[in-house]
């Protein structure tokens, strides 16, 4: 079996090296030093089809432990994945106001806009939240409660996990999934997009 130590390594390493092993072995483990690289690679096995058995060592130390799936099953989960996520539309929200006028207007266009997601006839299936964008979720509680109104209707709400350890605001998220940047570009390039 396969043990790769991703400690240290910044976002989207530990999910890029888990998954270029799993082409190569059926069984590895992964060692991580937080619960957020933890997470994203444990969301990118399971969304291909493995068994994750996740063991919290400490505070800075996780191992994960990946199996239960032959190579060509992985393959095939992959191409599946991708041909449902091609129907998809996604919204990327890199800022929490809209446009470049007075902020109390850019804020007010912007709770206005998700607001009216939830009533478009094509709505995005996916919204991504990078950079200032993760505010939405986190200390705007206004946006939160209406990002929150959102998922229980089905949409899907990725916030970029660099983004809020680096705006130090992991601890103050309330709606949504912490991602990582091999998700989102995935997503991205996958789908057809809207940028704001």
């Amino acid at each position: 079996m396969k043990k790769i130590d991703c400690s240290g390594l910044d976002c989207p390493e530990p999910v890029v090296k888990a998954k270029k092993a799993l082409e190569e072995n059926n069984k590895i483990t992964i060692i991580v030093d937080n619960e957020v690289a933890a997470n994203n690679v444990s969301r990118m096995a399971i969304k291909q089809g493995y068994q994750v058995d996740e063991t919290r060592i400490s505070d800075q130390e996780y191992e994960l432990l990946i199996y239960g799936k032959s190579n060509q099953e992985a393959k095939t989960t992959t191409n599946n994945i991708s041909a449902i996520n091609k129907n998809t539309e996604v919204m990327l929200i890199t800022t929490d106001r809209l446009g470049e006028g007075p902020e109390e207007l850019g804020e007010l266009l912007m709770n206005g806009l998700l607001k009216t997601i939830a009533d478009l006839k094509n709505r995005p299936d996916t919204l991504i939240l990078m950079n200032n964008g993760v505010k939405l979720a986190t200390t705007n509680l206004e946006t939160a409660k209406i990002l929150e109104k959102l998922l229980a209707e089905g949409l899907e709400l990725k916030v970029c996990g660099t983004c809020l350890e680096f705006l130090e605001l992991k601890d103050d998220l309330k709606v949504g999934q912490i991602s990582n940047m091999y998700e989102i570009l995935e997503l991205i390039t996958s789908n057809s997009t809207v940028h704001l």
